[in-house]
């Protein structure tokens, strides 16, 4: 079995492809976007993020992750239909939540309308994901490498656009949501060439066999998701609450930065796996030395380049952001270890999803965020002047531990899915 051989091989060219052009174009515009916005701003738009992912995955129940181990396309749509109608039923609801938030005394006429754009962002961003299994299902990676360059484009560009206008957080909002309507117009094009042919029915008896069948989702990805996001959103509102909008737009900006090896080629990796995965498992293949050796690649191609962030961050941020951007070149030398383990593990976080172990993960996610929460809180509880480059250090230090453990524990699973098989 050769890594870089036959339909994964394939599949993840097409996936880069789009991918890598649209990470490209991420990387020519950031240093202008830097530029003529500042920290400030930047933090509103990724706080803002935050609660819209965290939305996004309760919108759908994340049956969009069924959506490919179904064979039958009739079965795959009757799933698409219902994860789009919750997505769209639960966007309305939360819409009516928006005006209370009024109340506030400094709650501004600005932040009214980014509470505004929650409720669209998340359905927006959960039909996203939607079209995005649907086209994996039906190996249609041309069509994801296409709705990503779209999003890409359209969405850097209007941020350009909007900046010069001095629009502020708002038009970055705006321009997020605008690049995201035009990459699920591609998706959607797809999907409606297949609407036809298989009829709403209300109440399918079919449709609750299908949720039935994939009711782990709901049952243990969904809180695992959850449980995962919070972690992600406690961090952001510590960071806010305690610093401020300019202190999180900066470690966000760095934490973006780093990741960007992960968007790079780690998610087109794990797309590619995943359908992969699903197929050897069918054929009563072992994947256990197929996922060594992506592993094994992913760390060796990541070394060096993470180490010149850990040594070299503030010059490199300074070169490339912008002299306002010498604390996210602070940060992100601290986070620069963390990053990398999170770049090798993450391509293959969807395996306790193929290999049915979603219960162990998620009691295994829960210490993972109560660790992060625990190496938060208690710093600031024993000193609320703590620098946040202390924080975050201990933060870093922390989540490589838990990872490290991740990887073993995927070691752990993937050895008992072998002993299954017959080669």
């Amino acid at each position: 079995m050769d890594l870089f051989k036959g339909d994964f091989l394939k599949s993840l060219v097409v996936l880069l492809s789009g991918t890598v052009i649209a990470q490209v174009l991420n990387i020519a515009f950031m240093p202008i976007i830097s530029r003529v916005y500042t920290p400030d701003e930047v933090g509103v738009l990724n706080f803002y993020l935050q609660i819209v992912t965290f939305i996004t995955v309760v919108a759908t129940l994340r049956m969009e992750l069924a959506i490919p181990l179904e064979k039958e396309d009739s079965d795959r749509y009757t799933i698409l239909r219902f994860a789009s109608r919750f997505a769209v039923l639960f966007s309305a609801i939360s819409l009516f939540f928006v005006p209370f938030l009024s109340w506030k005394e400094d709650f501004s006429f600005a932040l009214f309308w980014v509470a505004l754009f929650i409720p669209l962002g998340a359905l927006l961003h959960a039909l996203f994901n939607i079209g995005m299994y649907w086209s994996l299902a039906q190996d249609a990676f041309k069509t994801i490498s296409a709705a990503r360059l779209i999003r890409s484009f359209s969405t850097n560009s209007l941020k350009v656009i909007f900046g010069f206008l001095n629009f502020g957080g708002v038009g970055l909002i705006v321009s997020v949501l605008i690049g995201m309507f035009a990459a699920v117009a591609v998706y959607a094009k797809d999907v409606f060439r297949v609407f036809k042919l298989f009829p709403y029915k209300k109440g399918s008896v079919r449709e609750k066999e299908l949720m039935h069948k994939h009711r782990d989702f709901r049952l243990f990805n969904l809180p695992h998701v959850l449980v995962d996001l919070t972690r992600d959103l406690v961090l952001a509102s510590i960071i806010v609450s305690f610093c401020s909008t300019h202190d999180y737009g900066s470690f966000s900006q760095a934490y973006i930065v780093l990741r960007l090896p992960l968007m790079f080629v780690g998610e087109a990796i794990g797309q590619a796996l995943f359908a992969k995965l699903i197929k050897l498992i069918e054929a009563n293949q072992k994947i256990g030395p197929f996922v060594l050796k992506l592993v094994a690649g992913l760390s060796l191609v990541s070394f060096v380049p993470f180490w010149l962030v850990s040594e070299y961050g503030v010059e490199l941020f300074q070169f490339f952001l912008g002299a306002d951007w010498c604390d996210a070149g602070r940060y992100a030398e601290v986070i620069a270890w963390w990053s990398m383990v999170l770049f090798v593990v993450s391509p293959i976080s969807f395996l306790p999803i193929v290999l049915k172990q979603q219960g162990s993960y998620f009691a295994l996610n829960i210490i993972r965020t109560l660790c992060l929460i625990l190496a938060t809180v208690v710093p600031i509880y024993l000193n609320n002047q703590i620098p946040l480059e202390d924080l975050l250090e201990i933060v870093a230090l922390t989540q490589i531990g838990i990872n490290l453990l991740l990887l073993v524990y995927y070691g752990i699973i993937i050895r008992r899915n072998d002993k299954k098989r017959l080669v």
